[in-house]
């Protein structure tokens, strides 16, 4: 039996979570996706799996009028610890300040990131910034929704894919929920990620004691991945030289269904969206770009509009147009293609598994272009120009924008 389209399959694990007989096993396939294994001996072919699957549903219109926000928090320590301004704990801390539980991406003992649970402060830290590879679900869903049935306040977050199937596993809408998603790039393969941990270790002669991928060296922009070593050594790569952020950000290893994502869309799966804001333009000088992290905060609820506002005396929070979040973050209107070597890629990688000859072959040194970095340039001291000049400008930036975005879909 097939739940969904192979190449549908977001590996949300809706399916494992909903069968009460054990017939579905978290599994993976050949480059290291989480999948559904059907046991077609205990199987009795109810059918629930499909119907909660979220591949099978279409995304649903929303009609609540969105708000756009820049946030970053007033505690320098916690913002540049955070992979952007630190909206995340903000948000966490209010859930635990009523007694509720946060879920969330993490590293586990062996750097799977796995997806768990927070009901103090302690254990928050393990959530904080971004893990570029798809997280294992386990029995979240489960887990969340004993949470909401005994009353207690849960504030999930993940990439909508995950929201999506998390909603379809309830059935039903909760009060005491509070749904964060990621504006998520596409979820890279956990082989890849495994075998890139292994291949650093063997390069340091030692285990790993931490891994960043947003380690603000140089800057926020331009970041870095830092991996900390138990012999005490470090090594440090900005995003332009990583062989995994490279082959990550050239879309080389990323799941089949991210390059056809229909969550790449203005309607959002959660409450709030959070992600960076790349498209974040400095309109006075108090508020500039200064490096060091600016969180990009979508309402897309009366929940979430709440929530905001509980926590937003410990934040600069300004408002802002939902054109400079789209100018920043193309996953809001589409999703990235695959990149035309990807199926070159994979042929050979699954016969080597070799992750330091992909690297030579294929995860080269990327340049960041003069149109970027004059974009950004321009961006961050906006308010340096008239305001009729400045309009000129995001009115041209955004006619290029859609020009690229078209040309790189035909």
């Amino acid at each position: 039996m097939n739940i969904c389209g192979e190449k549908e399959c977001t590996g949300c694990m809706a399916c494992y979570s909903v069968c009460n007989h054990g017939a579905i096993a978290a599994g993976a396939d050949s480059r290291g996706f989480y999948m559904p294994v059907i046991d077609n001996d205990i199987c009795i072919n109810c059918g629930n799996c499909k119907k909660v699957c979220p591949a099978n549903r279409n995304v649903e219109k929303s009609h609540f009028k969105q708000e756009v926000f820049a946030c970053w928090s007033n505690d320098p320590e916690l913002r540049l610890g955070s992979t952007s301004g630190g909206i995340f704990t903000g948000l966490s801390k209010y859930v635990l300040s009523k007694g509720g539980t946060v879920f969330g991406a993490k590293f586990d003992s062996r750097f799977r990131v796995v997806h768990g649970s927070a009901e103090d402060e302690r254990q928050l830290a393990c959530f904080r910034g971004s893990k570029y590879v798809q997280s294992y679900m386990g029995d979240t869903y489960r887990d969340i929704k004993k949470r909401l049935d005994r009353g207690i306040l849960v504030l999930f977050t993940g990439t909508p894919c995950q929201n999506a199937g998390l909603k379809c596993f309830l059935g039903k809408p909760y009060n005491n929920l509070i749904a964060v998603d990621i504006i998520c790039h596409g979820v890279p393969s956990p082989l890849v990620f495994n075998d890139y941990v292994e291949y650093m270790k063997k390069k340091a002669n030692s285990d790993i004691s931490s891994i960043s991928f947003r380690h603000k060296q140089p800057g926020w922009t331009v970041h870095s991945m830092k991996i900390d070593f138990s012999n005490n050594s470090s090594y440090m790569a900005d995003v332009l030289t990583d062989p995994y952020l490279v082959g990550f950000l050239q879309n080389y290893f990323l799941r089949d269904c991210c390059h056809e994502c229909k969550y790449a869309v203005l309607d959002r799966q959660g409450d709030i969206t959070i992600a960076d804001f790349w498209g974040y333009v400095s309109n006075r000088r108090k508020f500039r770009n200064d490096e060091k992290g600016i969180s990009l905060v979508i309402i897309n609820s009366k929940t979430g509009r709440d929530i905001l506002e509980a926590v937003k005396g410990d934040y600069v929070v300004q408002k802002k147009d939902m054109r400079e979040a789209l100018n920043g973050n193309r996953c809001l209107q589409a999703p990235y293609g695959k990149n035309p070597l990807s199926d070159l890629f994979w042929k050979e990688y699954l016969d080597c598994r070799d992750f330091g000859l992909a690297s030579q072959k294929y995860f080269y040194k990327r340049k960041s272009s003069l149109r970027r970095m004059v974009s950004r340039f321009i961006d961050d001291h906006s308010y340096l120009m008239p305001v009729d000049i400045r309009k000129k400008y995001e009115n041209i930036k955004d006619r290029l924008k859609q020009k690229f975005y078209k040309k790189e879909q035909k």
